[in-house]
């Protein structure tokens, strides 16, 4: 399958196909059941991360300092802040970077008052 059909099927992905802009989750999904909490305090978010693939090799800490919380579907995060979703996570992926954000995200800008970060 070629790149141009591929983005054309599916204009929401970008051009790596792990940015997901307007998600919409396929009819019969596999979801985890994640319990309902306040996205803006981060031991939630990190409490979302219990039910998260461990074949995936990213250091969930640093995606919820990101602002990242796991949604319950394969291993697709959304940023508390932005709203952004990110799937298909690599080891290497750093989620402090903009790429996985939205330009105008917050968090990212250091501009967010709402994180409630955890303390030790």
């Amino acid at each position: 399958m070629q790149t141009d059909h591929l983005t054309a099927d599916f204009p929401d992905l970008e051009s790596d196909g792990r940015l997901l802009r307007q998600v919409t989750d396929p009819p019969g999904q596999q979801s985890r059941y994640i319990p309902p909490g306040d996205p803006a305090r981060e031991t939630y978010r990190l409490s979302t991360f219990k039910l998260f693939p461990r074949e995936v090799q990213i250091d969930v800490r640093k995606l919820v300092s990101a602002g990242f919380y796991f949604t319950g579907f394969k291993d697709r995060t959304k940023c508390f802040s932005c709203g952004q979703s990110v799937q298909e996570w690599e080891v290497e992926d750093d989620p402090k970077l903009l790429r996985w954000h939205r330009s105008n995200c917050d968090i990212i800008n250091g501009k967010d008052t709402r994180n409630i970060p955890i303390v030790s």
